[in-house]
């Protein structure tokens, strides 16, 4: 029997799966980001969002640097 957590996760990562292989519009994007980590005030955080969210889209992925805090992660441009 699967918990009701172990369903969550696992739709969840369904959920990113599915994403990462599918194309979205801009505003899918930006409301996708508003749902799931809250909305942003500054339009310029924003779209440097919904830059690294597309970058992501298309295989560009977050790189771990050396240097800094424990697990910080970069998207480049």
């Amino acid at each position: 029997m699967v918990s009701s957590d172990e369903h969550d996760e696992n739709a969840a990562a369904g959920s990113r799966v599915h994403r990462t292989v599918t194309e979205t519009s801009d505003d899918d994007t930006v409301r996708y980001c508003n749902e799931k980590y809250g909305s942003t005030s500054g339009a310029d955080y924003a779209a440097v969002v919904v830059e690294a969210v597309r970058a992501i889209n298309h295989g560009i992925f977050p790189e771990r640097i050396a240097q800094g805090s424990s697990g910080s992660y970069f998207v480049k441009t």
